[in-house]
């Protein structure tokens, strides 16, 4: 037999050139969502320690500052970097995900 499917049997034959442009353009679309919240993440970071640096630097707060008397300056700003870190990073992990996926 020259046909080894069975009869009856539907073959979704899809030509390479359709796949791999398929394949490419969800592989694009991923990646600027990615490289999108990176740069988000990126400038957001910066303004966190812009202003930090400010604070210390510009308006002579020091750098051992306690609020409410017990959570130093530092921990409030790393808690900001953490928070953000890991919430722009899932948003944008699973926006590129179904970015590939191709659902909007």
């Amino acid at each position: 037999m020259a046909n080894s499917t069975k009869p009856g049997a539907a073959t979704a034959s899809i030509p390479m050139a359709v796949f791999l442009g398929a394949l490419g353009s969800r592989c694009t679309r991923a990646g600027a969502e990615w490289i999108a919240h990176s740069l988000l993440l990126f400038v957001i970071f910066a303004t966190i320690q812009g202003l930090h640096w400010g604070l210390t630097n510009l308006l002579g707060v020091p750098a051992t500052k306690l609020f409410f008397e017990r959570v130093p300056m530092s921990f409030l700003f790393d808690g900001a970097d953490f928070a953000l870190l890991v919430g722009v990073g899932i948003v944008g992990v699973v926006a590129a995900v179904r970015s590939y996926q191709g659902k909007h």
